[in-house]
């Protein structure tokens, strides 16, 4: 870079190796100097603007002023937890880790829970540049932060209106600022097309993103225990002519139960603040009352 390096959020991150892979020279150049652009592009005043401000239109029109799968936090609290990553003073930093394969990563086993995975791949290509390393730093950050990426195994528009996807993008959006003045930038816009930029985070091209129950929606868990009550109604069905009265008490309640759980996600569908509830009921095709 030709100015001066960014110290802010540099220690929260540890160039490491594994038993079977390790960086070259080249490579750690290229990650080091996409450390120094994400610093600076946290750092930088839109970076906040940008997602406390965030919000999207479903293609019905459903606009949500939240990030989708967002774990029911605001803009503003989605910030804070990118913010206090950076401002804080790693005793743990995350650690950069090199991979070629999805074997790699799953065989992989450290005490140190957190870490990012980079392809080494990727990182040989000279398309790959340091922005891209950026995106992919700030996209799996976030992915150990708690925010989804993934929606039912596959994209929606090869970007879903997530916390990850939107921080990969919007680096690279605030590096465009530098163009004129950091020759990195500049050489590395050569190789970028800013309306379909893709920057292949390893969470997603190995498809390793972090899943929980925290990362349901509340339709996702109504979803499978309306799954469960339909299979055992379905068992009661296949002597339905001669159910004891027990039998049919049971099957009536779990009808009526079943029901009930179908309108309650129809309502919370209606009032979804991030729009995961009513794109698990009818992906992208719920419309609001």
């Amino acid at each position: 870079m030709e100015t001066k390096k960014a110290t802010i959020g540099a220690n929260q991150f540890t160039i490491g190796r594994t038993r079977d892979c390790v960086f070259t020279r080249e490579q750690i150049s290229k990650i080091d100097a996409g450390i120094d652009l994400l610093c600076r592009a946290v750092q930088h005043k839109h970076f906040r603007q940008k997602i406390v401000n965030f919000s999207w239109e479903s293609p019905n029109g459903n606009v949500y002023k939240r990030f989708y799968s967002c774990n029911q936090v605001s803009n503003v609290e989605v910030w804070q937890r990118i913010a206090n990553f950076y401002r804080l003073n790693a005793e743990n930093p995350i650690a950069i880790l090199p991979c070629n394969t999805r074997k790699d990563i799953l065989t992989y086993s450290s005490m140190n829970a957190l870490s990012i995975w980079m392809n080494k791949g990727y990182l040989n290509q000279e398309w790959f540049t340091p922005i891209h390393v950026a995106s992919c730093l700030v996209h799996d950050l976030c992915d150990n932060l708690g925010f989804q990426s993934y929606l039912e195994g596959q994209f929606i528009k090869n970007r879903i209106p997530s916390v990850p996807f939107f921080c990969g993008y919007l680096v690279m959006q605030i590096c465009q600022y530098w163009q004129e003045d950091v020759t990195d930038v500049r050489n590395s816009f050569d190789f970028i097309d800013t309306e379909n930029y893709q920057y292949f985070p390893c969470s997603i091209v190995f498809q390793t993103h972090k899943t929980s129950m925290q990362n349901q929606s509340a339709n996702q868990i109504l979803a499978q225990l309306i799954d469960q009550l339909l299979t055992e109604m379905d068992a009661l069905k296949n002597d339905f002519s001669n159910m004891t009265p027990d039998e049919l008490a049971r099957y009536t309640a779990l009808e009526k139960g079943v029901n009930s759980l179908k309108d309650l996600q129809k309502k919370l569908a209606i009032t979804s603040l991030d729009g995961m509830d009513a794109l698990t009921l009818s992906p992208f095709n719920f419309k609001r009352i």
